[in-house]
């Protein structure tokens, strides 16, 4: 789910494979994700659906997608996850090497995308 400027979950996994696909990098100023699993996470390893596959940790589409970003396109990126995240786990998968990132301790996967002090800081970080 993306909102305005900023991707819950597999939203942030959109954000990316959309940005691989506009290839112009120039007309994005910033992409926030909360707790989306950029490097997979051990519950996709329960699924069977399609996402689901793409989603476990070192699957074919992670890899390839990691293979189009340079370290300017990582640049743009800024994650915010939790240890607490039930359903990105271990919570090191949803800290992206290259991004900016923040680790918010205690909050669980959909809190991520509401907790008020975390939106707060997020919209700072969006800036006007």
């Amino acid at each position: 789910m993306c909102i305005r400027d900023r991707c819950h979950s597999m939203g942030g996994l959109a954000a990316r494979a959309w940005l691989r696909r506009a290839g112009d990098a120039r007309r994005v100023r910033r992409i926030i994700t909360l707790g989306s699993p950029h490097q997979g996470t051990a519950l996709a390893a329960l699924s069977r659906s399609g996402t689901g596959l793409q989603m476990r940790r070192g699957s074919a589409w992670l890899q390839a997608l990691a293979q189009t970003e340079d370290a300017g396109r990582r640049a743009l990126l800024s994650c915010w996850y939790s240890n607490c995240d039930h359903v990105v786990f271990p919570a090191s998968t949803a800290a992206l090497p290259g991004a900016d990132r923040h680790f918010v301790p205690g909050l669980p996967h959909l809190a991520l995308a509401f907790h008020p002090p975390l939106m707060e800081a997020v919209l700072e970080q969006i800036g006007p």
